[in-house]
């Protein structure tokens, strides 16, 4: 009997023992999958944060050029429109007598320099709203969308193609990523000083970095607008082109133009919105930090618990 009750007794120590390393087992995991779990909302807010935040600073670099511009008076807001057609008009003349020569079609960076943003495009299809800067240094394209220097300033006139580039697939920063989403008779706006100029998408083509160069010439008698990205997205072996016509701002726009300029009086608003969205997300990532941290704590101290009840 007593040999009996001894085995048993094994046994149960036994079911015990290897219930507390299924249990120890159990919560190992539990922290590995705690911890992934932890790791993985830092990555997505963190990118949510990062879009929210370049979201946050064009809007806030184009209510800027808004208020400069809003600052100028109409004779002065003429005479830099003007200023840039004649820049426009040389780039044209150059264009039927030889290549393109910075030295030579000097002014640029005088004609509509309110701080560097020349103009900003919007494209309302795939939600693009971007300052538009006089260079297009990586530095700049990393931010916000480039104006080809040798090609024509965004104010429209015949015997003009503004040519401007913008990189895809930046994990924050979605700029011109979703290029590839417009067809043929999609709007683009490009909005200079005081003015609209509404362009409509006419073509679509993917090339060589070698044959995007062809695109970015005037096309006689029209005034057009030519955007550039590189594609596939991450290989950036070709370029994706996407042009479009001058139209009018007629009748058979003007809903979109109104819908685009109610975008921009609410900007200022959703600037608000997006800070109240951004402390919320920061909030929340502290509360797991802590929580996290707090369970870390009270695991290392059972484990001190534990090894303390042992020895005695």
């Amino acid at each position: 009997m007593r040999q009996n009750s001894e085995n048993q007794k094994l046994k149960t120590n036994h079911l015990k023992g290897s219930e507390d390393k299924k249990l120890k087992k159990i919560l190992k995991n539990k922290w590995l999958i705690i911890a992934i779990i932890f790791i993985a909302i830092v990555c997505l807010a963190s990118t949510y944060i990062g879009s929210m935040y370049n979201q946050t600073k064009y809007s806030y670099v184009i209510n800027n050029y808004q208020d400069k511009v809003s600052s100028l008076s109409k004779a002065e807001i003429e005479d830099k429109e003007q200023k840039a057609k004649e820049y426009n008009n040389s780039l044209n003349d150059l264009s039927s007598t030889g290549k393109y020569d910075k030295d030579t079609v000097t002014g640029y960076y005088d004609v509509l320099n309110l701080g560097k943003i020349i103009s900003y495009i919007d494209i309302p299809k795939i939600d693009v709203y971007l300052p538009i800067y006089n260079n297009t240094e990586d530095k700049t394209l990393q931010n916000g969308i480039g104006h080809e220097q040798s090609s024509s300033l965004p104010v429209g006139g015949t015997n003009t193609n503004c040519v401007l580039l913008g990189h895809s697939g930046l994990t924050t920063n979605p700029l011109f990523t979703d290029l590839h989403k417009l067809d043929t008779g999609d709007y683009i706006y490009l909005k200079t000083m005081n003015k609209t100029y509404t362009y409509k998408v006419y073509d679509i083509d993917k090339v060589t970095p070698e044959e995007a160069e062809n695109y970015t010439g005037i096309v006689k008698e029209k005034d057009i607008v030519t955007l550039i990205t590189c594609t596939p997205i991450g290989i950036n072996t070709h370029r994706l082109i996407v042009r479009g016509e001058r139209v009018d701002n007629t009748q058979s726009n003007k809903a979109q133009i109104k819908k685009v300029n109610q975008a921009e009086d609410s900007n200022s608003n959703s600037i608000d919105k997006v800070r109240r969205k951004l402390i919320i997300i920061g909030l929340i990532v502290m509360i797991v930090a802590i929580l996290f941290t707090f369970s870390y704590c009270m695991r290392k101290s059972e484990k001190k618990g534990d090894k303390k009840s042992k020895r005695k």
